[in-house]
């Protein structure tokens, strides 16, 4: 099963360079790879 960030990486590699985000552990641990959606 892929995580939200799997898939963030993807689209990013494959389809669109521009797309940001920050991220650390990739575990959800260290609270690095929150986000916010549409002001959400």
């Amino acid at each position: 099963m892929d995580r939200l960030l799997d898939c963030l990486n993807r689209i990013r590699w494959e389809q669109d360079p521009t797309l940001s985000y920050r991220w650390s552990c990739g575990h959800g641990v260290c609270g690095s790879d929150g986000m916010r959606v549409n002001g959400i």
